[in-house]
């Protein structure tokens, strides 16, 4: 009578068996898929931003090497639609008053066709000279 349990045991895992298994790992990865899609998203709008930011910051620190009574006013965009990270930077200067002089740098990115801005503002006048009459 023991014959029959042990042959049973031998033969391995039953068809049932195996599609049970399949079953409860497919309803596990599909619990798991939205997470995995939210993670997805938030890194890659995390490398959006610090791309973003890092463009904010040349351009930034590109202006404030030049002399800003050298700047003329006015509105200046450019495209680099085939860069790493496409966007377009527009930088509009304009006359605060004689002296002063106020910079903004606006980073859009195109992603999935929204616009996601960054901007700063820099502002600055004519330093002061004593030694100037």
């Amino acid at each position: 009578m023991n014959t029959p349990d042990v042959r049973r045991a031998e033969r391995g895992f039953s068809l049932v068996e195996i599609l049970v298994t399949i079953v409860l790992i497919a309803i596990t990865l599909m619990c798991l898929m939205p997470v995995a899609m939210r993670v997805a998203r938030q890194g890659a709008q995390a490398t959006v931003d610090a791309q973003r930011t890092a463009i904010l910051a040349g351009e930034v620190s590109r202006l404030e090497q030049l002399a800003f009574n050298s700047l003329s006013n006015g509105t200046t965009c450019t495209d680099y639609p085939t860069a790493d990270f496409a966007h377009t930077t527009c930088i509009t200067v304009s006359s605060l008053d004689a002296a002063d002089k106020q910079v903004s740098v606006i980073v859009t990115p195109y992603t999935g066709g929204v616009a996601d801005t960054s901007s700063v503002t820099l502002s600055r006048g004519t330093r002061y000279n004593p030694l100037a009459p």
